[in-house]
């Protein structure tokens, strides 16, 4: 916002709460001391109690200024008519207030409803009164008289013509143009625009009087950058205060804000700068609302998750790489709605969501992980649509510019919405408000509940998930498994497995938290490396899964020729394991043998990565000891434990053959009764460290 605009706001701000409180003190003479009839009323209606409240209406219209009011720059250009509607605006914001207000507290009983028409009628007339008095006398005083400030005007005559022009219809009411100085030939004597043309700048000194001017304004373009500076300092030297254009390089349609790094001016060109407190406000209302919204989205994840995970299993957020504010790089996060395998499914003529998908888009939850990007600044409630990176090249020139706001959950971009706003996305955005979100919340909220949001056509939904159905499909079998084999286990067995693994994981971690901090300050103490390490390891249906221990290995343990002789290296790339691995540290050795090692894979259990009870996630290489039956290995998801390791650990090897015996054993007996006697056995041999290594 500009100086003229801050100041005439002021005055907007001053006549309407001077208004406010002469309206209040009048409508309270009248109510308790002139209009008759009124004493009736009193045993219920306390007069004391109103005085108070006159506090709370000047609270209400800062909250109305900040929210709908604030920025608003057609004080001066307003016509009669329009002065009038935008004081019955104001009127109407207070009034409401203070009804809702009264309603909520229920105080009904306490206030006369007759007083607060009677103050909305004397503030309406009173205000709009005072607002056409401050524009036809005021105003016009302070600029004609000997408050606003002289200035002259240097610059080529059609600098000054051009100048001239936008002070004319900019209603400029702080400056009064006391002379003209044409730089570029000699015009003295003659008169632009009823404006006296003093001088030239080889003669400035001696044809100006230091009192024709108290500020100095030099126009863009007007001399060499040398030549300018000399002017400066003579100016300054005559203890005037100098404003220079500046050049603005044909941007036209945006605004521009000075700004300052060390002592170097910036100025900064931008669609709508908006307020510095205008934007603290509505950051402040974002980061309120997901806070509050977090518990609900836990919540909402965890339940999802667990039907997700036996409907169609694969993860349970997706994400897009999208262009945030400026350009810059963010990944879009929503819930999973449809089948892993959706784009076959639509060819088929079969609707690509799942059950529990179909209710979440219904009710629009699936985008509530989008307060995650709320959260972290990187979209707004309300803003230009989510574009991703893939479009940009496609991008019209109008959409390019919106990058300089960040994008929005929903918008005036939403077809419904732009509807019934009548206006677009530029035009909004370029008069935007704080009153503005809110709307746009409001009519998107009433679309919903009356069933006309754009989000409930089909077409319009599948066009934006096509390129996610098609990734999401790849990324949960990128694996090639040659023969696919289907999971047979019944649904119940799934939901009973899925539910208790959540429990026990969620259990396990609040009561082994302290302990795996201990354990990870000592491992990061023993050689000063990072105490856990990742391993990527195929899963459920192929899905690559990165699973989570201790690191038990030096941080240079990648090195097999520093540690390993050749007939070391050699076992060691056959079996994947090595007894008396000499990269193993001091605590490494105990995490192994005691299992601990395994315990940030709890984990991956609650995130559904892996199951308690499952065979061992496996590398790539691994999958040519199972040929054609690597399907069946990977049509249950991995576990924490399972039939190898609780029956024979170590002592069976993929060498002999056992080891993927034993596993593929487990897939085709699965079962509740058989995933309990697992985990007795692996906590009987846990303790006996029988079979560790």
């Amino acid at each position: 916002m500009n100086e003229l605009k801050r100041y005439t706001l002021y005055i907007q701000n001053i006549t309407d709460i001077i208004s406010i409180i002469f309206s209040f003190g009048a409508s309270y003479v009248l109510w308790f001391w002139v209009l008759p009839g009124r004493e009736n009323g009193f045993t219920t209606i306390q007069p004391e109690l109103y005085q108070q409240y006159l506090l709370l209406i000047l609270l209400g219209y800062v909250v109305m200024n900040i929210l709908f009011l604030y920025g608003d720059d057609t004080f001066l250009k307003r016509s009669a008519l329009s002065e009038f509607a935008e004081v019955a605006k104001i009127t109407g914001y207070i009034f409401v207030f203070m009804i809702l207000y009264i309603f909520f507290r229920k105080l009904g009983d306490q206030f006369s409803r007759f007083f607060w028409i009677l103050f909305a009628v004397i503030f309406l007339f009173t205000d709009y009164s005072l607002r056409m008095l401050a524009k036809k006398i005021l105003i016009p005083r302070i600029s004609e008289g000997g408050f606003s400030e002289k200035l002259l005007l240097i610059g080529s005559e059609q600098e000054v013509s051009r100048f001239l022009e936008e002070y004319r219809n900019s209603k400029e009411w702080r400056y009064q143009i006391a002379g003209i100085v044409i730089s570029d030939r000699d015009e003295k004597g003659r008169k632009i625009d009823s404006i006296p043309v003093l001088g030239n700048l080889s003669t400035l000194e001696e044809d100006i009087d230091p009192n024709d001017a108290d500020t100095i304004l030099i126009t863009a373009g007007t001399m060499e950058r040398d030549r300018e500076g000399a002017l400066l300092k003579r100016f300054r030297s005559m203890g005037k205060k100098i404003q220079v254009e500046i050049n603005k390089h044909g941007i036209e349609e945006d605004a521009f804000k000075l700004d300052q790094i060390g002592s170097i001016p910036i100025l900064s060109f931008e669609m709508n700068p908006v307020s510095k407190r205008s934007q603290l406000f509505r950051r402040f209302f974002e980061v309120v609302i997901c806070l509050a919204l977090i518990v609900p989205f836990a919540l909402l994840f965890i339940l999802y998750a667990l039907l997700l995970r036996i409907e169609s299993p694969g993860g349970t957020i997706i994400s897009r790489p999208c262009i945030g504010k400026h350009g810059r790089r963010y990944n879009r996060f929503r819930f999973r709605t449809f089948h892993g395998n959706a784009e076959e499914r639509l060819k088929e003529g079969r609707s690509p969501y799942t059950v529990s998908g179909s209710v979440l888009r219904f009710l629009h939850l699936d985008g509530m992980p989008q307060i995650v990007n709320v959260l972290f600044d990187e979209i707004g409630f309300v803003g230009p649509i989510q574009h991703e990176i893939t479009d940009f090249v496609n991008m019209s020139e109008q959409d390019k510019k919106l990058l300089m706001f960040r994008p929005g959950i929903i918008g005036p971009w939403m077809e419904n919405v732009r509807e019934l706003f009548g206006e677009s996305s530029a035009s909004f955005f370029a008069g935007w408000s704080i009153g503005k979100d809110i709307w746009i919340i409001l009519v998107s909220i009433g679309l919903f509940l009356i069933g006309k949001s754009s989000r409930n056509k089909e077409a319009w939904y599948q066009e934006a998930e096509t390129k996610s159905m098609r990734e999401f499909a790849e990324l949960l079998c990128p694996y090639p498994i040659p023969v696919p084999y289907p999971n047979t286990s019944g649904f119940f067995y799934r939901l009973i497995k899925r539910v208790f693994d959540i429990i026990v994981s969620l259990a396990a971690i609040v009561l082994l938290l302290p302990l795996m901090i201990i354990l990870s300050v000592i491992v990061a103490i023993e050689d000063g490396g990072l105490p856990f390490y990742t391993q990527k390891r195929l899963g459920y249906q192929g899905r690559w899964i990165y699973i989570y221990k201790f690191r038990s290995m030096r941080t240079d343990a990648g090195n097999l020729d520093k540690y390993f002789t050749p007939e070391q290296k050699e076992q060691y790339l056959r079996e994947f394991k090595l007894k008396g691995d000499p990269r193993i540290t001091r605590i490494g050795k105990f995490l192994r043998v005691s299992s601990l090692d395994e315990l940030p894979q709890l984990f991956n259990i609650l995130a559904g990565d892996l199951s308690l009870v499952g065979p061992r996630p496996i590398v790539e290489s691994e999958t040519r000891y199972y040929g054609d039956e690597i399907g069946k290995f990977l049509s249950v998801p991995p576990g924490l434990t399972g039939y190898w390791q609780a029956y024979e650990r170590n002592n069976a090897t993929y060498e002999s053959g056992r080891r993927s015996t034993m596993e593929l054993y487990y897939v085709d007996h699965k079962g509740i009764l058989m995933d309990l006697k697992i985990l007795f056995r692996t906590f009987g041999r846990v303790l006996s460290h029988d079979g560790a290594e």
